[in-house]
């Protein structure tokens, strides 16, 4: 399962970078990581370990409840009561415990009820073969350690839990192999070697598998961490270069790519594609008067009025100096007049001082062009014509809309 990185932001990202050197760094004989990363783990793997806990659950307990084949035809003086504790016991047990894990719970208690599985099979195991006293029903007992093979490896239980469940089960089974008096020496000799052979084994691998499930767990969130980074670095770079440093708006790069887009779409649904081009009135003059930082102020407060009075779905954007264009997709003529109005409007209404023209505040000229896409009109003669609007908006004393439709 690969990890999630989508909601760390660059601390969260970072801490969890320094964890995970940290932890391939230390390389200690115990598992755990530290507890967040620890808490990672769990989060990112529940979901898969769950699913695989209910699907070895399930097939562990139809082939344990086969066994009953093997106790009719080698114990049938105990068949009544390997029905009962297969079926009315060791079943109900389990299924209640994977209907849980399927529900979801947290790890420990995950692990703690599978490995309690485990050491219910042994119990009832060794229930089943001392219930009965027909001729070699004992041979049952050397392959008890199967069990172990189903909880360490099958289950693959966390190491710790796997190592609980373990050491009772041989201990269950030490002592039901040591009290079974119908068992030959020899026989129990073998069995309790191929008991705690299993068991070591198993517990090896356990903790091999687990060790390298966590390694393989480092090594790719690592990975991913730094890609999100990288990602996000990317993102960073392309919005920077695509944003006016000084106002916040798109720039002109952006607005060449966006223009290109929205005429395409303009293009595929028939609907109109309008254009304005704003211009602060005597700029110039305002800069003379009121010195460049303050003109810089200046820009940026005509800027969030463009943007404050701008429609959702259009583009604003600096078009270089005092000049800016909103982009204003599915506008017809009226619309597109409104919007031209609303534009200049706004601005006025900043009532910005500007004491070296007629009005006493900044204003702006506002020239629109508005045109259905065709095989005659262009993007080009679209922004001319606006721009074409905006020299007679200047012409006819500044601080007006002009408008003007585009026939294909």
């Amino acid at each position: 399962m690969r990890p999630e990185v989508t909601t760390e932001g660059p601390m969260t990202s970072d801490f969890l970078l320094k964890g995970i050197d940290l932890a391939l760094e230390k390389r200690r004989w115990h598992l755990r990581f530290d507890a967040a990363l620890e808490a990672r783990f769990e989060r990112d793997t529940q979901a898969a370990r769950n699913r695989h806990m209910v699907f070895a659950g399930l097939l562990a307990g139809l082939v344990y409840s086969l066994f009953l084949l093997n106790d009719y035809s080698v114990r049938p003086d105990a068949f009544d009561t390997a029905v009962i504790l297969r079926l009315g016991v060791m079943m109900p047990f389990g299924l209640t415990v994977l209907w849980f894990v399927h529900r979801g719970m947290a790890g420990g208690w995950r692990e703690a009820m599978m490995a309690s599985t485990v050491v219910l099979a042994m119990v009832i195991s060794c229930w089943v073969m001392h219930a009965s006293s027909m001729p070699y029903s004992y041979l049952d007992a050397l392959l008890f350690s199967f069990i172990l093979v189903v909880g360490n490896l099958f289950y693959s239980l966390r190491f710790p839990y796997a190592l609980g469940a373990t050491t009772l089960s041989v201990a269950i089974m030490l002592y039901c192999v040591a009290t079974y008096a119908p068992m030959p020496m020899d026989i129990k000799r073998l069995a309790v070697f191929a008991i705690v052979a299993k068991a070591l084994f198993t517990l090896l691998a356990s903790y091999r598998l687990e060790q390298s499930e966590r390694l393989s767990y480092l090594l790719l969130l690592k990975e991913t961490l730094r890609a999100g980074d990288f990602q996000r670095d990317n993102q960073q770079l392309t919005h920077l270069s695509q944003t006016d440093p000084l106002t916040g708006l798109a720039n002109r790069r952006q607005l060449e790519s966006m223009v290109e887009l929205y005429w395409q779409r303009a293009m595929e649904k028939g609907t109109p594609l309008g254009v304005a081009i704003i211009d602060i009135d005597h700029f110039k003059a305002y800069n003379d008067a009121y010195g460049h930082l303050q003109g810089d102020q200046c820009l940026c407060r005509v800027a969030r009025a463009l943007r404050q009075h701008s429609r959702p779905g259009h583009l604003v954007a600096r078009f270089g100096g005092e000049e800016f264009v909103v982009l204003m997709q599915d506008a017809d003529e009226s619309q597109a007049k409104q919007a031209g109005e609303r534009l200049k409007e706004g601005v006025a209404a900043l009532a910005l001082d500007h004491q070296g023209v007629e009005h006493g505040c900044v204003t702006v000229s506002v020239g629109i062009a508005i045109a259905t896409p065709g095989p005659l009109i262009s993007t080009v003669r679209l922004f001319s014509t606006a721009d074409q609007a905006l020299y007679q908006a200047k012409r006819e004393g500044r601080n007006r809309c002009r408008m003007v439709t585009l026939s294909p």
